[in-house]
């Protein structure tokens, strides 16, 4: 276990559970890329004292049609932020180490994607390898409709792509980056999601004021004075960028259910509207 961070509970104990569910009316309300009817659970367990890590509970679980499976936990993988799966059945996970870093923090110098998956079959997780390093501030993950890993950092949405097929990221992509004077963690550039037409949807959140200006890859550009978060919608290659809803918090989830209904979670509540076709741009969702 990595030393802990500044403000930090003495014990910090982290696992990734994996609940399955046979319900496949439940199960489609899910992301596009959920395997085998899985929903992911990412649960992080923090002890007080001199407790010991052998003595934290798993989550209990309520719904008789669940399953809850240990997955991974320390020291394989620290402070996970972030996961997704892909259409194989690996799991890609976010391990952070650069946000609010500590100047005692002796962990990585970068955040890192780590890659879990069972390749020889014999129904545990095999160790897992780093698919990508040297980011900064990395606080999502998804996969496209086109099967592509983007990671959304605090000014950038990048994509990851493994060009020589060798299970490693070499080439990373800037879709989407914005300018602003300000550098909060959680101010900035959130989340993001895909529709069923592969269309980028990131969200920002309240900038305190500062102005913005978020830039895609044909120079198009929307810009404002950040007094409440918004949500901006493009191409999944960063062009056609345009405002598609403000008047949110900091929107720190955006998800597609089936039902067609787009989720947005903020710190304090989640909320919810439709995602139509008649989905008018530039819409004031407060």
């Amino acid at each position: 276990m990595l030393p802990r961070r500044k403000g930090e509970s003495p014990k910090r104990r982290v696992r990734i559970y994996f609940g399955s569910q046979s319900t496949p009316s439940l199960s489609r309300a899910y992301n596009h890329y959920t395997v085998n009817r899985a929903i992911i659970l990412l649960v992080v367990g923090v002890l007080a004292g001199e407790s010991r890590a052998d003595e934290l509970q798993a989550p209990a679980v309520k719904d008789s049609r669940l399953k809850l499976t240990l997955l991974a936990r320390e020291p394989e993988i620290v402070t996970p932020t972030a996961l997704a799966a892909d259409r194989e059945g690996r799991l890609y996970v976010v391990e952070s180490h650069t946000h609010s870093r500590g100047p005692q923090y002796q962990g990585p110098a970068s955040d890192r994607i780590l890659v879990f998956e069972d390749a020889d079959q014999d129904g545990h997780l095999d160790a897992p390898r780093v698919y990508a390093d040297g980011l900064r501030c990395a606080l999502a993950i998804a996969f496209s409709r086109a099967g592509e890993l983007y990671v959304v950092l605090m000014k950038s949405v990048v994509v990851l792509r493994d060009a020589d097929q060798d299970g490693r990221c070499e080439v990373k992509s800037t879709v989407l980056q914005v300018d602003t004077s300000n550098n909060n963690n959680h101010g900035v550039f959130l989340a993001l999601a895909f529709d069923p037409l592969n269309q980028l949807y990131v969200s920002l959140g309240n900038i305190g004021g500062s102005s913005y200006s978020i830039r895609g890859t044909d120079g198009r550009e929307v810009s404002g004075q950040g007094d409440t978060g918004l949500i901006v919608r493009g191409q999944a290659d960063g062009s056609s960028v345009e405002r598609f809803a403000h008047g949110f918090w900091n929107p720190c989830l955006l998800y597609l259910k089936a039902d067609s209904c787009f989720v947005i979670k903020k710190l304090v509540s989640p909320i919810k509207f439709l995602l139509s076709r008649h989905a008018v741009p530039h819409s004031n969702c407060a």
